[in-house]
């Protein structure tokens, strides 16, 4: 089979146009999209809609209104629909009904680029999975029930909607164009399948050890401690076989077998599975604090960082793509700056690190410069900015640290200093090994 691994947008659905498709006059309502909005929702996403109608229509009861959802799959002729729930009321005076359209899914795109919704039902009336192009239309279709007119005629719209009643008729058909996500063919996320290890058992918690034997008493010379019993001499029992073995002090088991512990019976190791094909992935994620964090600076930075990788991947790159030559392809790849990176300390060895870095400054400064919260507040982003600008670079030192950041603000300080870097605050130089990381 083969494997590979595809980003795609899916975070910003989009309502590009609406269009009127036809209308059953023969019934005499007035009923259409007042307004409209798409978002993300926990299961997918939400299409809301506000209804345009007429006063006949809005005095006709909740359930003689039917709206519905419909579309048809890349490789299906048939519709696929959902229907509408009432969810309340917009307006004061003549307020409108409000119908929201849970799409759900597990946010699945198979290799066509088509998401797989899981809550729409198909011919037989069935919930299925369902599959749906990224850039669709939404067909909405208005209908009624338990309702008629002496000159109504059947429409086009009787095919499309899935009648509830007997009595239901089609009597609005709009289309809403819609993209709901974007395959992000030029971000590089590499995936291979590869040999993986062989998978041994192991003790999945610590097992305690036991005495193998029964052991008995002995005296200082080495012979046994006996006791009578009824006139018979015994030997006293120390410990009998099973019993746990403790440390020195009593209380402490003796562990045998810490866990994780490979399992060796009659001398090897026991095998759980032998050698299979595993899958590795490069994939771009951003540490997950952010999705939390509620700081407008935070929120509006992640904003920045989506909009311009959207820019280069969809934009950008793609007009370069275009003067390439032969099989040449070129892909945006983000910079690592989570998880861990090698670097090369100042003695030319190789480690792994923390890919984030923590720059604490320790400055001493004038009364006049500590009691001037707008001062402060301007030395703080100088610093920031200006780190954030040496990390450009491949190597990294205390030393141009403090130069670079004391010449911007020597001016408000006395001095400064800066505290060595790495987990154990003990290196003062790094130099990426990978200059991609």
């Amino acid at each position: 089979d083969v494997f590979e691994s595809r980003p795609y947008e899916l975070d910003t659905p989009k309502l590009n146009s609406k269009e009127f498709m036809e209308t059953n006059i023969s019934l005499e309502l007035d009923i259409a999209i007042g307004d409209c909005m798409l978002e993300r929702h926990p299961e997918g996403y939400l299409l809301r809609i506000i209804t345009r109608s007429s006063q006949v229509v809005k005095d006709l009861k909740d359930d003689q209104i039917e709206v519905q959802l419909c579309f048809k799959s890349r490789s299906s002729d048939t519709w696929s629909r959902l229907d509408g729930k009432l969810v309340g009321f917009w307006g004061d005076e003549k307020p409108e009904r409000v119908y929201d359209f849970v799409i759900k899914s597990n946010m699945d795109v198979d290799k066509n680029h088509d998401l797989i919704v899981n809550n729409f039902t198909v011919a037989n009336g069935q919930s299925a999975n369902v599959p749906m192009m990224l850039s669709t239309a939404f067909n909405i279709v208005f209908g009624v029930n338990r309702y008629t007119t002496p000159n109504y005629k059947s429409g086009e719209i009787d095919r499309i909607l899935s009648p509830k009643t007997d009595s239901s008729k089609g009597v609005t058909h709009e289309v809403l164009n819609v993209v709901l996500g974007q395959h992000l063919r030029l971000l590089w996320a590499n995936g291979r399948p590869e040999t993986g290890g062989e998978i041994y058992a192991r003790y999945p918690m610590d097992v305690v050890a036991k005495y193998p034997t029964t052991r008995y008493k002995k005296n200082p010379d080495g012979t046994f401690i006996t006791q009578e019993v009824n006139g018979v001499k015994r030997l006293v029992v120390e410990h009998e076989v099973g019993d746990i073995m403790y440390e020195p002090d009593g209380v402490t088991p003796i562990i045998q077998y810490p866990a994780g512990t490979p399992i060796i019976e009659d001398g090897k190791n026991v095998l759980i599975n032998p050698r299979g094909i595993v899958r590795r992935l490069e994939l771009f994620l951003l540490d997950g604090r952010f999705a939390v964090c509620d700081d407008p600076a935070v929120v509006d930075y992640m904003r920045i960082v989506k909009r311009d990788l959207l820019k280069s991947v969809l934009f950008d790159l793609e007009a370069l793509n275009k003067s390439r030559l032969e099989q040449t392809d070129i892909f945006v790849y983000p910079r690592n700056n989570m998880g861990k990176v090698w670097v090369r300390y100042a003695d030319n060895t190789k480690n792994q690190i923390p890919a984030e870095l923590e720059f604490l400054f320790t400055l001493s400064v004038t009364e006049a410069t500590r009691t001037d919260p707008v001062l402060t507040a301007k030395i703080r982003e100088t610093i920031r900015t200006e780190v954030m600008s040496l990390l450009k670079d491949t190597t990294v030192s205390v030393s141009k640290t403090l130069d670079r950041v004391r010449q911007l603000i020597k001016e408000h300080i006395v001095d400064i200093e800066m505290e060595a870097f790495g987990p154990k605050k003990d290196q003062k130089v790094y130099t990426l090994t990978n200059p991609k990381d």
